[in-house]
């Protein structure tokens, strides 16, 4: 999304100052969240424009935080390094620090080498880079960390799973924070509730994840997996006393959340079942 857009889209001006940006996205995300919408149809146009907002409100803060943090100098563009760290092709890799490649250079959005490892969960390359010192709590100009990288968001192809799994204890083993997060909040325990990713979801909490860490518009962990209808994860992060009474912005709670998708979900196979009969 172009930065223009992004502005468009929460209603502002470029002139505008951090906290208007802030108060332009808790008030559309609120009124957008698709936990406010019954219908099926209705709820994916709802989840769509929820995307919209977040996505648009995480340029803007990005671009925002680049400027201060690079000032004066230009970003970099991706290098051969990120490039061979990002197709997982360990012997450019090596060659490449072998010469001397600069591990801590960032691109426009302020990836590093290590995030774009990180990101497709390679962790012969991820060993390759921390043998060469690059720091397992690198972020980027949003604050997504290589934790988050690791863990991924969405559902992720099963085949990777396992390596997404190791790849994230590697970097715990190394040192790196399991509650690193984004300007609004968001936090690798989250991305793992949101997908319902119960293996993910307990590694992070026995290595100190905090549970009922939120986001700028109140999502825990426990409301994006109930959200979702994960109930394996809502199980599983309740019995790691994360708080069954905390409420959205909205003043809802996850278990209200999660009684409204699973009526919504009787309602719609009964609606199936008497058209077929």
């Amino acid at each position: 999304m172009p930065l223009a857009d992004a502005y468009e889209t929460l209603g502002l001006r470029r002139s505008c100052s951090d906290d208007e940006v802030k108060q332009a996205y808790r008030a559309l995300a609120l009124k957008n969240h698709p936990d406010k919408v019954q219908d099926e149809t209705r709820r994916r146009s709802a989840t769509v424009r929820f995307q919209e907002i977040q996505a648009a409100y995480e340029i803007i803060i990005e671009t925002r935080t680049r400027t201060l943090s690079l000032a004066a100098v230009a970003p970099a563009s991706r290098t051969a390094l990120m490039a061979a760290c990002e197709r997982g092709d360990l012997a450019l890799a090596s060659s490449l620090l072998a010469a001397a490649a600069d591990l801590m250079a960032q691109d426009a959005t302020g990836r590093s080498a290590i995030l774009f490892a990180a990101s497709a969960a390679n962790l012969q390359v991820l060993r390759l880079l921390l043998e060469h010192a690059a720091d397992v709590n690198s972020s980027n100009c949003a604050g997504h960390t290589c934790v988050m990288y690791a863990v991924g968001a969405g559902m992720q192809d099963s085949s990777k799973a396992a390596q997404r799994l190791d790849v994230v204890r590697l970097l715990l083993d190394e040192g790196a924070s399991a509650n690193g997060a984004t300007g609004y909040g968001l936090s690798a325990l989250m991305l793992a509730s949101a997908s319902g990713r119960v293996e993910m979801i307990e590694l992070l909490v026995q290595r100190a994840a905090e549970i009922n860490a939120s986001t700028d518009i109140g999502l825990t962990a426990l409301t994006m997996a109930a959200d979702k209808g994960h109930v394996d994860a809502v199980k599983l992060l309740l019995r790691s006393t994360a708080s069954a009474d905390h409420r959205y912005s909205n003043g809802k709670t996850a278990l209200m959340g999660a009684a409204a998708l699973a009526h919504l979900r009787r309602k719609k196979a009964h609606s199936r079942g008497h058209c077929t009969t």
